[in-house]
């Protein structure tokens, strides 16, 4: 028979579904408050914003860097001290694509797993992030114990960012290393250096993050 297919793809929300067929996909295009087929189980978010655009990199971003018109200095968005408009804008947007594709089940499970993706997620304002999660809660409800994952990269954040993240119950940390070696990092055209990745690993530990991992580059 034909495969069956277990997810359903938004310009940046995710969820991943019960069993769902490919004829319920096509059939439920049209209408995204009965989109879903099967109480949804776990869901991606993606969080597009980096401060360059790596060698690599052919995801959907945008380098908030980039613009001719932005005078704000990169610290800014590493330390998330200020909020860019550009980031503000399309978490609200995000928040009502979240909202258009909540569930009516009479007895929906929880999300077990939420993972914020890119990009570069560390970026965000913990509030924003905070906004994000809070409507995934009423639209879909989350488990006490669920898995919370963000990617995060050396140089974007520090140990009070993280301590805010995780007290909005970010549980697991996917640090973007890519290497060890400021030659191989910068022919990549990564925006942080090796010094950077050590201290993004202490700042992991000394928050007492229990599951975290780093994502490294072989070519």
């Amino acid at each position: 028979g034909k495969p069956r297919t277990s997810r359903l793809i938004f310009k940046g929300f995710k969820v991943v579904l019960e069993d769902t067929t490919p004829s319920a996909r096509r059939n439920a295009s049209t209408n995204l408050t009965t989109l879903h087929q099967g109480p949804p189980t776990s869901a991606y978010v993606h969080l597009p914003f980096c401060r360059k655009r790596c060698h690599y990199c052919d995801f959907p971003i945008l380098a908030l860097g980039s613009s001719s018109s932005s005078t704000k200095p990169s610290s800014v968005y590493e330390e998330g001290k200020e909020d860019d408009p550009r980031i503000t804008n399309y978490v609200n947007l995000l928040v009502r694509e979240i909202k258009a594709t909540r569930t009516d089940f009479d007895t929906s499970p929880n999300l077990e797993t939420v993972f914020f993706g890119g990009g570069t997620p560390s970026l965000v304002p913990p509030k924003l992030v905070s906004l994000v999660l809070e409507t995934l809660s009423s639209s879909f409800g989350l488990s006490p114990d669920a898995e919370i994952s963000m990617e995060m990269d050396p140089g974007t954040f520090g140990a009070q960012k993280l301590k805010e993240l995780m007290e909005l119950g970010v549980n697991r940390v996917s640090l973007g290393v890519q290497a060890f070696q400021d030659e191989l990092l910068k022919a990549c055209g990564r925006a942080h250096g090796v010094s950077q990745v050590y201290e993004a690993i202490e700042f992991v530990k000394e928050c007492g993050v229990k599951n975290w991992s780093m994502d490294l580059i072989s070519s």
